[in-house]
């Protein structure tokens, strides 16, 4: 509603021609959530701020570092959610470079991102296993299963078989959600100017947005 029902709700890690059409879609259950945290040792609520405390006494406070101010309202909504059930959220804003470079040295406790894809999708950059900060990595996913799969679609030259690959992938990522799926823009947006005709082609057929005929 806030964004004209224009973004779709993600249901894949790798939305399109490469999503496991299997995928459950995942929702907020607040009843499993706050069953989770009392799992946790979170299963009171200080009387006087409201929050969830563990059996020392200790808050639930957690900051969510986000780069885009436009996001803001979204999360404070998402704030406001967290407040509901007793956490704190602080929002904390940084500028693009800085935000993501906290992210790859995994120097946070929540992180808001968002990113793109090449036209073939290289599984290895984002979910191979490393223990190395400083890779995009972000979430320190370690699955052997996953690791066995980018190496099989690394060495695949059909291409259906390397879509088969990447649903596998997708399906066993959805399972383990390292990071919260949220929406995306199943479209590109560009603007060119008339001046002096238009070319034949706007958009070079084998590659994205970033390479236009001019």
């Amino acid at each position: 509603k806030r964004m004209y029902n224009v973004y779709p709700k993600l249901v894949s890690y790798y939305p399109g021609e490469y999503e496991n059409p299997d995928n459950p879609v995942l929702s907020y259950d607040k009843e499993k959530a706050m069953g989770l945290l009392a799992k946790a040792g979170y299963h009171s609520r200080d009387p006087q701020t409201g929050l969830l405390i563990n059996e020392e006494g200790k808050p639930l406070k957690v900051t969510l570092t986000y780069r885009d101010i436009g996001l803001k309202p979204h999360w404070e909504i998402f704030q406001n959610a967290c407040k509901e059930v007793g956490i704190s959220l602080t929002l904390n804003l940084q500028q693009s470079s800085a935000s993501f470079n906290v992210a790859q040295h995994r120097e946070f406790e929540m992180y808001s991102g968002a990113w793109g894809a090449s036209s073939f999708p290289n599984p290895e950059t984002i979910w191979k296993s490393t223990p190395k900060k400083g890779s995009n990595n972000l979430t320190g996913l370690k699955s052997e299963k996953i690791d066995k799969w980018i190496e099989e679609y690394n060495k695949e030259f059909d291409y259906q078989k390397r879509v088969q690959i990447m649903r596998q992938i997708d399906r066993e990522l959805v399972e383990i959600n390292p990071y919260i799926l949220t929406w995306y823009a199943p479209f590109k947006r560009l603007l060119w100017w008339n001046k002096y005709r238009y070319p034949p082609g706007i958009v070079i057929r084998y590659d994205d947005q970033y390479y236009v005929n001019a």
